[in-house]
């Protein structure tokens, strides 16, 4: 067995124990049953399920009354939808804060280790650029690569193929609604009109 490359290095941890709680139902489907008892609780759970039957029973718009009863049940249909996502989010944004703690954590850990790892990457680069492929005492097979980068200079120049790309038409539609938005009534090569659509409050 060759000697250890890193003699001041310790050996590579051995596997942990099981963490505290590892026989514990999944977080998954204990959130999910906390979420469900709530709604319970609460009663959401029964008044989505009498909007979604009222829907089926009201009435065709063809006067103001009828406008209004079919007004009140969307409202209703908000209000329910609202107080379901504000049960969703008390028990979800204690896992998103945990996720932030826990990514800043892991970043603040191996950060260090790899600003370290740049000179040497490019050290490395540098010298397998003219070098064959070569083997570290650990079992690290270092070789070269090439790969190709790119830069659009001129976007009316792009193939069809290319400019009517469904990625690319959504990057597109996402800008100008963005600016349509924001006021914007005027862009060359796009048709700008209003939509009047029924406001429930």
């Amino acid at each position: 067995m060759s000697a250890k490359p890193f003699p001041d290095m310790p050996d590579w941890p051995d596997k942990a124990p099981p963490p505290m709680g590892h026989n514990a139902p999944p977080l998954e489907e204990r959130l999910t049953l906390e979420f469900e008892e709530a709604l319970r609780v609460k009663g959401l759970d029964a008044r989505v399920a009498e909007i979604t039957a009222a829907a089926g029973r009201a009435p065709d718009v063809t006067d103001e009354d009828a406008a209004g009863k079919v007004g009140d049940l969307l409202a209703q249909a908000k209000e329910a939808a609202k107080a379901v996502e504000a049960e969703r989010e008390v028990l979800n944004r204690p896992l998103l804060n945990a996720q932030r703690t826990l990514k800043a954590k892991a970043d603040g850990l191996v950060a260090p280790m790899r600003v370290a790892m740049i000179p040497l990457q490019d050290k490395l680069d540098e010298f397998m650029a003219d070098h064959a492929t070569v083997h570290g005492d650990m079992g690290a097979r270092v070789g070269s690569k090439e790969s190709w980068e790119f830069k659009v200079v001129d976007f009316g120049k792009l193939p069809k193929s290319i400019r009517t790309h469904p990625t690319v038409l959504e990057a597109i539609d996402k800008v100008i609604r963005a600016l349509v938005k924001s006021g914007e009534r005027k862009i060359a090569g796009v048709q700008i009109w209003p939509v009047t659509k029924a406001n429930v409050r």
